[in-house]
Parts: structure tokens; sequence; C-alpha cells
């Protein structure tokens, strides 16, 4: 009677590598050039525009006036509470009408709901109140960038820029769509000028990194890898990148390096990848 053999065990030092491998390839389908999502303002201070009414100004005194009712809805906006938060932010309108915080928290919690033309809405009743609210016009330039309506995008965008010409947020949201255009000069330019305003500001040279990747100028996008790194050290994205630069130069030990680096710092990543696993 034969018997039968029993299965091979596979190393555990393969397994290690086939698993590092794996996730290395799944790694670089995931790169996101997209700026940080780190322009609302939930918690800006409520604009002075309108006395409010006799009303209003007695809730203020018991607590539960404009600045409560706006705090509360900040606090439910960051913990993805959006019905509650747009109802602690329609509190605020009801309190004071003329109240533009509480129309462009309005429209941020649209827009986190993907609900467009409701964020548009509230962002031009913000700005027919206060023409001036800048805010509210990089509001309505990112509710067109996200409906893919990048020429109303840019014209809403290039508004905020003349009123705030130092808007680090919008100089980095433009420069992606000339990115994503492929017209990469202009959006380099354009993050340069971010840089000129804030020479720390490292998701710029994160996405002039990109930029060049995407030219397949591999050395220069280091440069800025590197760069925006330096700046700030937990930032993962830029090791996922560098990890492909260096592997692209032949040198597959760094990249492995990178690619853990970026996993470490990530625990997002790391989820994916252990899905994939």
């Amino acid at each position: 009677m034969t018997q039968e053999a029993s299965p091979k065990k596979i190393d555990p030092k393969i397994l290690l590598v086939v698993g590092a491998v794996l996730a290395f390839i799944i790694i670089f389908n995931m790169r996101d050039r997209s700026p940080a999502d780190n322009d609302a303002r939930s918690r800006s201070p409520i604009k002075q525009q309108a006395v409010p009414s006799q009303n209003a100004a007695n809730k203020q005194t018991t607590g539960q006036g404009r600045k409560y009712w706006n705090d509360i809805g900040a606090k439910q906006l960051e913990e993805g509470k959006f019905q509650e938060a747009l109802n602690s932010f329609q509190k605020v309108i009801d309190l004071d009408p003329r109240q533009t915080a509480g129309y462009n928290n309005k429209g941020i919690t649209f827009t986190k709901l993907q609900q467009y033309d409701q964020a548009i809405n509230s962002f031009k009743q913000a700005i027919a109140i206060d023409s001036t609210f800048t805010d509210a016009f990089f509001g309505l330039g990112k509710s067109f960038e996200l409906k893919k309506q990048t020429e109303k995008a840019l014209l809403y965008y290039n508004k905020t820029l003349q009123l705030d010409p130092q808007s680090k947020r919008t100089l980095l949201r433009v420069g992606n769509i000339y990115d994503q255009q492929k017209n990469y000069t202009k959006a380099i330019n354009i993050y340069r000028q971010t840089l000129q305003i804030d020479p720390e500001y490292y998701t710029a040279h994160y996405n002039i990194g990109n930029a060049f990747l995407d030219q397949k100028q591999i050395d220069s996008a280091i440069v800025h890898y590197n760069a925006a790194i330096k700046i700030n050290p937990e930032y993962a994205k830029p090791y996922v990148n560098l990890a492909h630069c260096v592997r692209t130069k032949g040198d597959s030990a760094q990249a492995q390096i990178y690619f853990r680096k970026a996993l470490a710092l990530d625990p997002e990543l790391q989820s994916r990848v252990k899905k994939a696993k």
C-alpha cells in the first residue's frame, strides 16, 4: 500500500517575500494626487453681518445661539453625522437668515454627501449675502470640480484668488485641474506659487513630484518627494511614489524600504493590502 506523500511545507520567508511583492504591486495602483481634504471651514467664526433679531439675541444669552449650533454642527460634520450637521447649520440660519456661516457650512456638508447641486445653492446663498466671502467662492469651485465641470470650477477658483491671492488650497486645486488635463507645465508653475507663499507646503512638493513622474522625469520627481518628506516625515504618499521611482531606476531593495515605510505610516494602506491578500 503506497503512502500518500505529505504536502511540502513552504518556507515562511518565501511567503513573506511573496506577500511583500503582492502588496508592492497593489500599492502602485493606489496613487492619489488629490489634495488633502482640509478645506472645510466649519469652525470658522460666524461673521457679524447683521444685527440678530431680539429672539435670536435671547437665545444667544441662554447658550443656544448661532455659535452654539455652529459648533454642534461642526462636531457632527467631523464625526460624519451629515444629516444632523445639516439640521444644526439650519438652526444657525433660522436664528439669523443673514449669517453666511450657516449657508457655507451647509454647502460643505452637502459636498460631503456628494449632493453637489444643493451645495452650490447653499454657497450661492452665502455669496448673495456677502459678495466677498472667499470660503463660499472656494466651495463653489470645489463643487463644480467634483461635478467634473472644470471650466466653472476654474471660474470660481479664480474669483477666490482675486479675493485672496494667498489661498494655498485654491492654488493647489487649480494646479490639480491642469495636472489632470496633462498640462504639466502650467500645473507645476501653479504648485510653485504655493511654495512661494509657504516654502513648507509639503503637499505642493508631492504634487510637483507627481507631475514630473507622469512625464517620466524620475530624478526631478525624486527631488520633490524627498522635499515633501523632509518637511513632513509622517506623510505616507511620497514614500509610495519614491518606491516606484527607485524601483524604476533598478533599486528594488530601497523600493521595499520606502514601501514598508508608507505602510507603517498609513493604516488605511495596510488594511487595503491585508484585504487584497
